[in-house]
């Protein structure tokens, strides 16, 4: 829950993160389906039905406007999983009219995919900091 856990964790505490970065990150439970138990998010943060919105990424999103961070979100076009939810999580910033960079490349949700989002997106961070 990597993306996930960046996502909401850096832009919760937005004194301390400039920027934060999601690679194919499960940025909607509500569309998760099965993954949510199979992943046993529902073991950590409980039903999805009685889920406090505080652990709803989509919850930040007022917040993101306020926060003067930098946004980067990636997502591989053949994830099955994520590309929904990241697709609908861009278009929502972009309709709240919050700075981000979204990127959409070939790739599914593994090794292969995530070592060249990293690399891409520690340039970028790199860049940020100089």
């Amino acid at each position: 829950m990597g993306g996930y856990g960046a996502t909401n964790i850096g832009v919760i505490y937005n004194k301390t993160f400039g920027i934060v970065g999601s690679s194919c990150g499960a940025l909607d439970f509500n569309s998760f389906g099965q993954g949510y138990a199979k992943y046993m998010v529902d073991k950590v943060l409980g039903p999805l039905l009685s889920m406090n919105p505080v652990f709803l990424t989509d919850s930040k999103i007022k917040l993101m406007a306020e926060a003067g961070q930098h946004y980067i979100f990636d997502c591989g076009t053949e994830d099955v999983q994520m590309i929904g939810m990241n697709r609908n999580f861009h278009k929502r910033l972009t309709e709240s009219k919050i700075q981000h960079l979204y990127i959409e490349s070939l790739g599914i949700h593994d090794d292969k995919y995530w070592s060249r989002s990293l690399s891409e997106q520690l340039t970028l961070f790199d860049k940020y900091f100089r």
